[in-house]
């Protein structure tokens, strides 16, 4: 129902195209969640190996598009209700907070700097591990999603040590890593040498044919952590990509929303640059109907999820004859358990079963034949807990039946020449149908580990009062069942 009334809303607000810059109206009042959106820097991501030693007008112009439709998408998020907005730099503020992190940065800024020194007093092995240090403090410290630009900065002089030492595989990677955290970064030609920029040309070539760079630019995972980090609820991201060489008419946007509940991209849409008119209302349209459905409405204003009153139980039975004067042993019944139980008020049950039990011989043979008995009971009880647990105590009346003879002795010689001989004294014989009426008493425990079935454990004595002489030898059965059952 509740899924069914937010996609009604989304395509309510998808349908007022027209209308994007309309007042909004205001929420009812009441202590609604207020959304936490952070709006990560839209970048131009076009690194490719022409583009590595010029800077092309093309380039220039997408770069600017990226500045600009970053802005558009704080824009699109801005002034609605219960949304806080934080730009790039209001989450630099939200690290730099934190001492601890401030701290982790400025300690990878020291080694990012001895690790040039090193580089450059030519020992690229004692470069390499201060410039590991480095990055494994930037990544630690989540600077890497916020501003990676020093980041870069330690890659590419990663991929420079690596290549002094002759592993040209790594320093390639290294590279990439580079260019995904920076894919605007340029170089002048013949600075590094041709080796150096050939591993560039190629990083350059690998990082333009990946088939998902969102994804790549910002990982799930690191989002999810960082969200958490910062208190933001939202990820909104963006990139610029060239498809073609025809500048902006062949670019497009890119723009991912990122739910840092779920862990995952929940909304995905890709606009065609060259329709850059167009691309402000898609913008408001795409958002208006997220926002539709992203905010959390007070418990009060909640239609609270229905509660289950009827359960209908199905399992496995079982008793014990307390009282059995003929026998020397004591008698089981094993047997299958129905229950309904109704509950009209969270404290008040009530309920009826049926078992079928079959009472089986004991060791020494003093039940003569097993017989079985069919019993219902109904009564009421009082509960305590929640949908997931629930512990009741339960009395009620219960009739049992059994349309077997019943007979029971401890004499040999009846039970070896039968209960019609002449030595045969000590037999006791009810004729069926056999009829119990007697009081039931029950402690009974629901547990469901979903909304769609539970299960269920009940123990309990029934204490027959009405039967003839049958009450005089069998009475006192101590049961219990074990089962599952079905809310409705």
């Amino acid at each position: 129902m509740k899924r069914a009334a937010c996609i009604a809303i989304a395509l309510t607000v998808l349908a007022g195209a027209g209308q994007v810059h309309a007042a909004r109206p205001e929420l009812p009042t009441g202590p609604w969640k207020s959304i936490v959106v952070a709006v990560l820097p839209v970048t131009y991501f076009g690194a490719s190996s022409e583009d590595l030693f010029v800077e092309r007008p093309e380039t220039t112009a997408l770069r600017a598009e990226a500045a600009r439709w970053h802005r558009g998408l704080e824009l699109a998020f801005s002034g609605r209700d219960q949304v806080q907005v934080l730009g790039a730099t209001e989450l630099s503020e939200r690290l730099t907070r934190s001492s601890e992190l401030r701290r982790t940065r400025e300690l990878a800024q020291e080694r990012y700097a001895l690790g040039i020194e090193r580089w450059r007093a030519l020992a690229p092995r004692d470069a390499l591990t201060q410039l590991d240090r480095a990055r494994e403090l930037l990544v630690e410290s989540d600077n890497d999603l916020v501003g990676p630009r020093l980041l870069a900065d330690v890659e590419m002089h990663r991929g420079l040590a690596l290549m002094d030492l002759g592993e040209v595989g790594p320093a390639r990677i290294a590279f990439a890593r580079m260019f995904v955290l920076d894919p605007t970064r340029r170089f002048e030609r013949g600075y590094y040498g041709q080796k150096v920029e050939q591993e560039l040309a190629g990083a350059a070539r690998d990082v333009s044919q990946i088939p998902d760079p969102l994804s790549l630019v910002w990982p799930a995972d690191r989002l999810g952590a960082l969200a958490r980090r910062l208190g933001v609820d939202v990820f909104a991201l963006g990139l610029v990509l060239p498809r073609t060489s025809a500048g902006i008419q062949g670019a497009i946007l890119e723009v991912g929303l990122f739910d840092a509940a779920t862990g995952t991209f929940t909304r995905r849409e890709s606009f065609a640059l060259s329709d850059g008119a167009l691309i402000s209302g898609d913008l408001d349209r795409i958002v208006s109907a997220w926002h539709a459905c992203a905010l959390e409405a007070p418990r009060d204003l909640v239609r609270p999820q229905a509660r289950p009153r009827w359960f209908v139980d199905f399992g496995y039975a079982h008793s014990v004859w307390l009282q059995h004067r003929r026998t020397r042993n004591y008698l089981h019944g094993p047997g299958t358990h129905i229950g309904v139980t109704f509950v009209p008020t969270p404290g008040l049950e009530l309920w009826f079963k049926t078992e079928q039990r079959v009472t089986v011989s004991d060791a020494n043979a003093d039940l003569l034949d097993v017989f079985t008995t069919t019993h219902f009971a109904l009564g009421a009880g009082l509960g305590v807990g929640n949908d997931g647990f629930r512990f009741s105590l339960r009395a009620g009346i219960e009739a049992a039946f059994s349309l077997a003879d019943i007979g029971m002795t401890t004499d040999v010689d009846c039970k070896f020449f039968g209960a019609d001989n002449d030595r045969c004294r000590g037999i006791f014989t009810a004729q069926s149908p056999a009829f119990w009426l007697g009081l039931d008493f029950a402690a009974s425990v629901r547990i469901a580990p979903t909304r769609d079935f539970y299960l269920t454990l009940t123990t309990g004595t029934t204490i027959y009062a009405l039967s003839g002489s049958l009450v005089s030898e069998l009475n006192f059965p101590l049961y219990g069942s074990l089962g599952f059952g079905l809310p409705f």
